[in-house]
């Protein structure tokens, strides 16, 4: 009898000893799976805070694409400036085009120019500076060579987008010129453009509520195309250093 004791003891002993290993295995399991329930849940609620982050982005650069277009439109059919091309003179542009204009309306450049290129009328100005500046001769060269940018199907046709000069992104809106009632014929193209430099990234940045920078995919200086004009609405979202603020790139 004495010997059958130990023999149970060992048998218990046994037994306990696979249930708390089985217990371990289970809870381990458990572990795991609870553990990548909630990685997935984080990284759900992480995307859809990007995902948010990117379209308050992607609608400020919308809405400063579309404030300029607005402008542009209200530019583009005027019976005076439809004159102007047909019969260049200095007092419309002082009185018309000052500079004051520019700061007013938050642009950086207007040009207007002839169906054959000739370009009658160009006008930078440096909004951070409150100075007149130099339009980008690589736009001229474009606006004289007949590129994208003049190139109307109709009289209300509109050509807008994002352009890159010397590094640094540029929104621009061609439209041709007409009369106030909008008929013809196409008397030239009146474009107006805003640079997407530092200045115009922190005022985005104050509308919008949350921290941008703008970089490009590609920094080659390539001629623009049509394409890459209409492509303006492209972006790719990312952390910056620190891990918080994020990218539009």
């Amino acid at each position: 009898m004495d010997s059958i004791k130990p023999a149970r003891r060992s048998l218990r002993q046994k037994t306990l000893v696979s249930l708390g290993i089985t217990i371990f295995i289970l809870a381990g399991i458990l572990f795991s799976v609870a553990r990548w329930v909630m990685l997935k849940t984080f990284e759900k609620i992480e995307t859809e805070q990007a995902q948010q982050t990117l379209s308050q982005a992607d609608d400020g650069l919308r809405e400063s694409l579309h404030s300029l277009s607005r402008l542009v439109t209200d530019y583009s059919a005027w019976d005076q400036l439809y004159r102007f091309t047909q019969k260049p003179n200095a007092n419309f542009a002082k009185s018309e085009l000052p500079d004051q204009l520019f700061p007013d309306m938050h642009i950086n450049f207007i040009v207007v120019c002839d169906n054959s290129g000739s370009v009658l009328f160009a006008r930078a100005y440096d909004l951070g500076a409150d100075r007149p500046a130099e339009v980008p001769p690589q736009l001229l060269a474009q606006l004289r060579a007949h590129g994208p940018l003049t190139r109307f199907d109709n009289v209300r046709s509109r050509v807008e987008g994002v352009m890159q000069f010397d590094g640094v992104p540029l929104m621009v809106v061609s439209q041709p010129i007409v009369r106030s009632d909008y008929h013809g014929p196409i008397a030239g193209a009146i474009v107006m453009g805003r640079w997407l430099d530092d200045r115009e990234v922190q005022r985005l940045s104050s509308t919008t509520h949350i921290d941008m920078s703008v970089t490009l995919l590609n920094a080659q200086a390539t001629p623009p195309t049509k394409s890459m004009l209409h492509a303006h609405s492209s972006l790719v979202l990312q952390p910056d250093g620190d891990g918080d603020r994020k990218s539009v790139v």
